[in-house]
């Protein structure tokens, strides 16, 4: 997750010109094979009609919204130009594992492995018989395609044919599929991007500008269905000190130690932050002041238990000072409530830190 921001910025702009113009000629080919159709005699016409039923696919390619929408479309393209060849789509996670199959089609049905957890096929059950048979083909009769664009290695497309006449097809498969690419890797750039522009690139934690979007959304969430909310704000005690004596990079490593404490300690539903040097802060929705002060306090010991390696010795890791605020004891707003947990918290520090201190309630 880190790097330069700016050149995440550049990237993404580079995704959107290419697919604009990616669709612009898309576009084009779909007004020109009318007009091709009628200059043309029968046979040449039957040629135009092609070329426009392959520009519609590719527009629906172009123009589909998310990556399970694109799948389908590029199976739907490549059933009608492939006739009776089978096929499979390959993608690659963001990890870079092994590409995993998440599409399969024949002539007349095609099936989907939502990325997004859908799945929508043409039959009511999962081809296993045609993946089976795709195994067994030989590699002689088989087409391989690269999903590759804009610099990301996404996985391959494959088509089997059983008389091994796949020449004729490879033209327009590749551009079918050259499309699916663009679409796909413009779709994985900006959910990068959005990533990026939401978390921590150090600990992986939420960042603050993710926080102020996201608190005012959870508290009236848990206020409109009288549940409580509880914050956890945490600073840890003497980091400016830590830096200087164990240097930055050990810093680094304190700080992602914390950040990974915080991910395993709580529930899924609760949202960990950090804000800014060494301070965090975590939404617990639906978690009322005990059970938040509760979790609060058993983080001190995890924290100071906390231990950074590196080469000349292994650094204790410092105590926090801690601020708990919940809804509705104290506050009925969420810039009260982020207000109340930070000024517990500093009440902590200047209380010799190492501790856990409840917010006074906030009034308007």
């Amino acid at each position: 997750m880190a790097g330069n921001p700016h050149d995440w910025e550049r990237l993404i702009d580079e995704a959107e010109s290419a697919q604009a113009r990616a669709q612009a000629a898309i576009h084009d080919l779909r007004r020109t094979a009318p007009r091709l159709a009628r200059q043309r005699d029968g046979a040449l016409s039957m040629e135009a009609g092609a070329a426009t039923g392959l520009a519609d696919g590719l527009v629906r390619i172009g123009t589909s919204i998310g990556t399970d929408a694109v799948l389908e479309s590029l199976c739907t393209a490549l059933r009608r130009i492939t006739g009776e060849c089978r096929g499979a789509v390959l993608l690659q996670n963001d990890e870079g594992d092994l590409p995993a199959v998440v599409a399969v089609w024949q002539r007349d049905q095609q099936w989907v492995d939502g990325v997004q957890g859908l799945h929508r096929h043409l039959e009511d059950r999962r081809p296993a018989s045609l993946l089976e048979e795709l195994q067994n083909c030989a590699a002689d009769q088989s087409l391989s395609l690269p999903l590759e664009s804009l610099g990301l290695e996404l996985g391959e497309v494959r088509i089997w044919a059983s008389d091994g006449r796949l020449e004729p097809l490879s033209e327009d498969c590749r551009s079918v599929v050259q499309v699916a690419a663009l679409a796909l890797a413009g779709l994985r750039l900006r959910v990068k991007a959005r990533s990026r522009a939401m978390r921590d690139p150090l600990t992986g934690l939420f960042n603050r500008r993710y926080l102020v979007d996201t608190l005012p959304r959870e508290f009236h969430r848990c206020r409109r269905n009288s549940n409580p909310l509880g914050l956890i704000s945490v600073d840890l005690d003497g980091f400016t000190r830590f830096n200087q004596v164990h240097g930055t990079v050990n810093g680094d490593r304190l700080l992602q130690a914390v950040g990974g404490l915080l991910q395993s300690s709580f529930r899924g539903s609760d949202i960990c932050c950090r804000t800014e040097g060494g301070q965090f802060l975590v939404v617990m929705p639906e978690a009322d002041l005990e059970d938040t002060r509760r979790r609060a306090e058993a983080l001190l010991p995890d924290i100071r238990g906390l231990t950074i390696a590196s080469r000349r010795r292994i650094p204790e890791a410092p105590s926090a000072s801690v601020g708990i605020a919940a809804f509705p004891q104290q506050a009925q707003q969420p810039d009260e409530l982020l207000a109340a947990a930070d000024s517990a918290r500093l009440l902590a520090r200047q209380s010799g830190g190492n501790q856990v201190r409840i917010a006074e309630r906030i009034e308007r």
